[in-house]
């Protein structure tokens, strides 16, 4: 009878490791994603990714720049018609890809009003200057230093970051809607990829270059987005309801064991650990697919 008891008294823990792990299970910790619309301006008082919203004057900083002569951001600095400010640094991969391109828009931009002002975190201006001239680099570069504290200054916590100002030193874009890509349509129907530093220059500085405002592509843009947006959102759930699967029916067949030997008051002592192993192989199992469904979904499509 007190083997029947012992016996039985497993089928109350198992059950809580159980439910608790199921209950522990719902939920992946994971955000939404969140998709950028197609290009567009953002609207005055929008707030940015840094301690500046659109339409807000840019501060006038006091830095120096890497050959150690002061400098001082103001209106005497910027373009007759844009500013484009650009954080960047060697050790920021992003940085040094983009870099080419920032580097043909200033040249092909510089006589319709555009001034390009770079600001670099390097751990000396000495690395700075050697990617400068590596890359010809034509525009000032101000240097912040590793404590980089003009980025601090402005609430910048990601490079590289891109700020756009008017002819007065005011807001016009900045990050995340700079860096983001969208969709051209030629004048031959055809498309291509386009990044919204491209579009945006290209409608501030007035060049007419650009076939269709990538903005006036969401009727065909949204039906897709959505597609994806619903075809990862039943992946996950097919992914999380397969491992919950996997571990109730494991579960409840350990459970059972559970209950059959504790009834089986004569078995084996070693037949008394089979429902445990296959209980904690069954919890291995459903933690694995998890795991899997996770990094899978962390790394993206």
């Amino acid at each position: 009878m007190n083997k029947l008891g012992t016996h039985r008294d497993w089928a109350v823990p198992a059950l809580g490791v159980v439910m608790l792990f199921l209950a522990g299970s719902g939920g992946c910790g994971r955000k939404s994603p969140q998709y950028i619309p197609p290009h567009h301006m953002p609207a005055a008082g929008t707030q940015t990714e840094i301690a500046l919203a659109i339409g807000d004057s840019f501060p006038q900083l006091k830095a120096v720049d890497v050959d150690d002569n002061e400098f001082v951001m103001g209106p005497d600095q910027y373009g007759s018609k844009a500013t484009l400010i650009v954080f960047w640094s060697t050790w920021c991969g992003f940085c040094m890809q983009e870099l080419p391109h920032e580097v043909e828009l200033s040249q092909q931009y510089a006589d319709a009003g555009l001034r390009v002002i770079g600001i670099n975190g390097d751990r000396t201006p000495e690395i700075a200057k050697r990617a400068i001239a590596e890359h010809q680099v034509p525009w000032t570069v101000l240097y912040e230093g590793r404590e980089l504290t003009i980025s601090r200054q402005l609430g910048i916590s990601s490079w590289p970051t891109l700020i756009l100002l008017d002819h007065e030193g005011k807001v016009l874009n900045a990050c995340p809607w700079l860096r983001s890509h969208g969709i051209e349509v030629l004048p031959d129907g055809t498309r291509r990829q386009v990044s919204a530093l491209d579009w945006t220059l290209a409608k501030v500085l007035g060049t007419g270059k650009l076939a269709q405002e990538v903005g006036n592509l969401s009727d065909e843009i949204g039906p897709m987005t959505v597609m994806f947006v619903v075809m990862g959102i039943l992946v996950v759930v097919a992914v999380v309801l397969a491992a919950i699967a996997v571990v109730m029916v494991s579960g409840l067949i350990a459970l059972m064991a559970i209950i059959i030997v504790g009834l089986l008051g004569n078995a084996r002592p070693a037949w008394r650990w089979v429902p445990i192993v296959w209980l904690l192989l069954a919890t291995l199992a459903g933690l694995a697919v998890l795991g899997i469904a996770a990094l899978w979904i962390a790394e993206g499509p």
